[in-house]
Formats: C-alpha cells, structure tokens, sequence
C-alpha cells in the first residue's frame, strides 16, 4: 500500500474522496514492483499518475513533497537511484563519491526523502547516526538492519521539480554497479504536495516479521497478547483517517474476530494466527463480520484488486499463536528405599508423606502431580570371613582378594530394597614352594597326586597339615627327549673293504656326546663321534646321551662272501731276533678254490 506522511495528511484530507477509484498510488498497487535487478545493470522501473487536479509542477501549490523507496540491495554502495519526471527532469536519489563495499544481503530499506527544506530524521543503529544527506559510503557502513529514516536526495532536493507535468509516467532508475549482488525495488512511490484527484489509498498494516509466535495454555495470561506492534517504515498512516486492528483466523484461515489488543484467553486449544489489518476509517463498516465465510486469504486477495470492497492493506506477516490443554492431574502411589529420594520435576523427596507439586510443561501449562511417598527400611548384614592368599569371595557378585575391614556392601534386590552387607575379610598366605627338575623322556616326576611327563610349569595344591590354607607347589619341568639314529651302511665287499656307519642323524646340541661299540665288530676310525668307519660284518651300537639320559640304535653290516676277499693277518715285526716272518692269508675269503699269489 502508498502512504503520505503524516505532516501532509492534514493538508490533504479535505480533498480525500472515499470512493475508490482506478487510480492506482505507487509501483507496487500497479503491479510492477516488486523489481528485482541484476548484477551489473542499468534498468528502469515505472509507474503512471495520472488521474492529479493540478497537474503543473510550476504551480506554486503542487510538488515533489517526498519520495518513498523500499527496497533491498546486496551491496549498497554500488546502487544509485534517481527519479526521473514525465519530462526527464532527473534527480540521483541515492549515490556516494567516497570507496567502500559493505555486505548488505538482508538489510532492508524502507525510507522516504523529503525536500531540502525539510528536516531530515536519519537512521540511527548501534549509536551511529547516518549523515541527513544520502551517501553510499558513510563514515560507519550501512549495517544488515531494518532501515526506515527520513533523507535528503544524495544529487540535489526535491525542490528541483519545479515544471513539466504532474501527470505521466515517473520512473526509478537502477544502476547497479554491484558486479555479483542483485536486489530488489519492493516499492517506490512520489508523494505529490497536492494529491488531489487521486484518490490513493494508503492503508499500511506495517510489518510483523519481527514479533514472536505464542505457545501458550488454555487461559493463559500471555493470550493477552498486548505487546504486539507492527513496525512501519518513513511513512506511517495518519491515524485520524487509518485504524489499525489484528485478524484472527483459525486453522482454516476462517475470520473469527477483529480484536486490539488481541485477547485469546478464553479461546479452546488449537491453532491461530493474527495477521495485522489496516483500514479507512471511512470504509470500517464494510469489512466482513467475523464468521461470515470470509478467509485471511479471500480478503487479502480482494484488497489486492482492483475493486476492493474497502480501503485497506492485511500484512504479509503474521504471528502463529498455538494453546495448548493443560495436563490432567496425576497421582503417584510409590515406595522408595531408605536413603534414596524420589524426583518429581525439580523437587526430589527422601522422607515419607503426601506432596502437592505444580510442574510446568511445555508452553506454560502446568499441571498437578500429587505423590504419596512410603520409605521402605534398608537392612544391614554383618560378614566375617577368612580365605587364603589366591582364593576370591564373591559378596553381591563383587571379587575381594584383599583384606578388608568394615566395607559396606550393597547387594541389589528384584523386588525390594536392597541390602547392605558389612564385610569384615582375612585373607592367610599360602605356603608356596618352587622346584626344578629336568628327567628323562620316558620317566615321570609325581607331586602329590599328580603326575607330570612333559616339559612345562605346574602349580599343585598340597593340602594342609598343620594350618588353615593349601600349600602350593610350582613345578618348572624339563623333558629331555634324546634320538639316537643310524643310516643304513653299505655292504662289505671286496671292492669294499671298509663302511661308513652314519648317525649324523641323531640329536645334536650343547652337552649331548655320541659313543660306538660292537661285540664282535672292527673299527677304522673314532668311536666317539656320531659318524664312524667299520671293516669287518657284525652288530655295532650308537649310544647318544646328554644329562643322564641315553638312547641308543644299532645296525648290523654285512659282508657279500661271492666276491673274493684278500686279507693280510698284521705281520710281526722284523728285529735282531726275528730275521724271518710269516705273512698269512688264512683271514681272506671266497668261493671255490681259492689260488694266491
């Protein structure tokens, strides 16, 4: 909606028409605006007077009284504004010759300049007053704030239009020298000295973005919702010939009621809104009598055309008010355990009786909880006990190994309170004993009633014979598992006169010793290895030990008897009495008759 400012109303009001006309006040009642620009751009946008009894600005009675811009820019310091007459005559309203980039993106202005002969009523933000005359780029930047001052034009005053026409098209111009932020002109509107003839109508139901939504029970005080104020901008309506009320519409946007303040107390729980509605005074008898069929948005929709049904604007923003039905009361019948407390919201009870407690829900309702509290007694059990150094007693499925004195311990109960238990704990030493022991494999090593034939360590339990604990025994067992072992040996024969008799294969290691011997066999080399070489058929034995322990293997050479065997019994020795000696063949072997040589 179009507004004049309250300081020209009443020069105004003797020409007011209440008939409402075709003519329609301001770019956004034409439906051009809102306008949105883009980055980097230079547009326009319009609006057509046309219907002004004086239409000569040269009159001395007619003139540019105020402009009224609303509107949103994303970085301010880069927009100029300027006003341009159906004749051309142009004037910059908004511009600035200083350097600066604010970021403005939800910043809103809703302002009016006014002549130069005017005084001036700036924003103030944070105690920081803006210059009276327009600049982009004040000493502190423009902030993101709701902006709804009184200015003088950034390029010269309103004063400027001085001839040329009333009636025509007047244009905002929109350079925008922003290179990646757009905006938006919600609305322009020029406010003529002598606005006779137009018949415009200035209804302005202000802004209530900025008023909470209510959460409230069923009767509640804050349902007299007193505090609720629409905020305008530069122009507000003269409330000599606009009034100002609230809409209250149920969930389906039916009217229900006109109220200011608006009063809900008496209302049942359910959802409302109240949207703010401002009206002629004139046409106040034609607005639709609550709970006649008439909508939020029927009504909002029919100020909007072009024959509304009365002279008034509804706001864009409304408040929710949302009541709640309180809680019903509630008893509470319990019995907690002697030391414990009982909560009931913030409160919390220990001693037996009947309590009264108001709790407060969500959206204020607050309710009645009434408890009646019985203290159940909590019993107390001595324990003494004694057990010996590595056993655990297990109390309320607690593990003590340790002694204790006079420790309280709570056992938890299923079906009532639980229990304490005042544990008194001895704990004896168990006599211990450590053992080596190294044995043969094969052998064993008996502790009591246990017997052990692997390497390894064991803990026996002896039973006492003199005092309250077991004894325990710890074994440290070694096992030692010897192999004694022969390869099988090749056959003496005649091309082979001695064999190798190979046991490399038996144990090997520090301490562990290898002996030959045989009953009826020869030797040709050392019997104390775990190799050696024998020269005649017979039994021969490797005996391997280490420790004590011994293992032997055997093996049994023989002799192939087809081939022929030379033998040389050893000679006696030549000396000063023996001048002759008998080498003897008798040993050598063979089948059929045998011949020497």
């Amino acid at each position: 909606m179009n507004r004049l400012p309250i300081l020209w109303m009443c020069c105004l009001a003797a020409g007011w028409n209440a008939t409402l006309s075709a003519q329609n006040c301001g770019c956004a009642e034409q439906g051009n605006c809102q306008y949105n620009f883009p980055p980097n751009s230079t547009t326009q946008v319009c609006y057509d007077i046309t219907d002004a009894v004086n239409n000569s600005l040269a009159d001395p009675t007619q003139g540019v009284c105020g402009v009224s811009v609303h509107f949103r820019a994303g970085r301010i310091s880069g927009l100029e504004l300027s006003l341009i007459a159906p004749d051309g005559t142009t004037l910059q309203l908004t511009g600035t010759s200083d350097l600066c980039d604010p970021w403005t993106p939800i910043a809103t202005w809703d302002i009016l300049f006014v002549p130069c002969n005017q005084p001036c009523q700036p924003d103030t933000i944070n105690n920081i007053n803006y210059p009276c005359q327009w600049d982009n780029c004040p000493q502190n930047d423009w902030a993101n704030a709701f902006y709804s001052g009184q200015y003088h034009p950034f390029g010269g005053c309103l004063e400027d239009f001085n001839s040329g026409p009333v009636n025509g098209q007047w244009c905002l111009q929109v350079a925008n020298g922003a290179q990646f932020n757009g905006g938006s002109i919600i609305d322009f509107e020029v406010l003529l000295c002598d606005d006779t003839g137009l018949d415009c109508c200035r209804a302005d139901a202000g802004n209530l973005s900025f008023s909470p939504d209510v959460d409230a029970c069923t009767g509640d005080s804050t349902l007299l919702i007193d505090d609720i104020r629409p905020r305008y901008g530069a122009v507000v309506p003269d409330p000599a010939e606009y009034g100002h009320t609230f809409i209250l519409s149920d969930a389906s946007d039916d009217i229900l009621d006109y109220q200011n303040p608006p009063d809900l107390r008496t209302f049942p729980a359910g959802s409302y809104k109240l949207c703010g509605l401002s009206f002629l005074l004139a046409d106040s008898s034609n607005l639709p009598p609550p709970g006649s069929g008439w909508t939020v948005a029927a009504l909002r929709n029919n100020l909007l055309s072009a024959n509304p049904i009365f002279c008034g604007e509804i706001s864009t923003a409304c408040v929710e008010v949302n009541i709640f039905e309180p809680p019903p009361p509630l008893t509470l019948d319990t019995a907690i355990c002697e030391g414990t407390c009982f909560a009931v919201g913030d409160s919390c009870f220990s001693q037996a009786g009947t309590y009264q407690v108001e709790l407060t829900s969500f959206a204020g309702c607050d309710s009645m909880v009434t408890l009646q509290l019985s203290i159940l007694p909590v019993d107390t059990v001595p324990l003494t006990d004694t057990i010996c150094e590595g056993e655990t007693l297990f109390v309320g499925g607690l593990p003590f190994t340790q002694p204790v004195s006079d420790s309280l311990v709570q056992l938890t109960a299923f079906t009532q309170c639980d229990s304490f238990v005042l544990l008194n704990l001895t704990v004896f030493p168990a006599p211990s004993t450590f053992l080596t022991d190294t044995i043969c494999a094969g052998d064993s090593i008996q502790i009591g009633d246990s017997t052990y034939t692997a390497s390894g360590t064991y803990v026996t339990v002896l039973p006492s014979v003199a005092g309250p604990c077991d004894s325990l025994v710890t074994l440290e067992l070694t096992v030692i598992s010897l192999q004694s072992a022969i390869a099988a040996p090749d056959t003496l024969d005649c091309a082979t006169p001695q064999v190798l008799l190979d046991g490399s294969a038996s144990s090997q290691g520090p301490g562990i010793q290898h002996s030959w011997s045989s009953p009826d066999g020869s030797f040709a080399g050392p019997t104390d290895g775990d190799s050696t070489f024998a020269t005649a058929p017979g039994l021969y034995i490797l005996t391997t030990t280490q420790f004590g322990c011994a293992v032997s293997d055997s093996v049994t050479l023989t002799q192939d008897t087809t081939a022929p065997l030379a033998l040389i019994a050893p000679p006696d020795t030549l000396n000063c009495a023996v001048d002759s000696i008998t080498l003897s063949a008798s040993g050598s072997s063979g089948q059929g008759p045998l011949q020497f040589q």
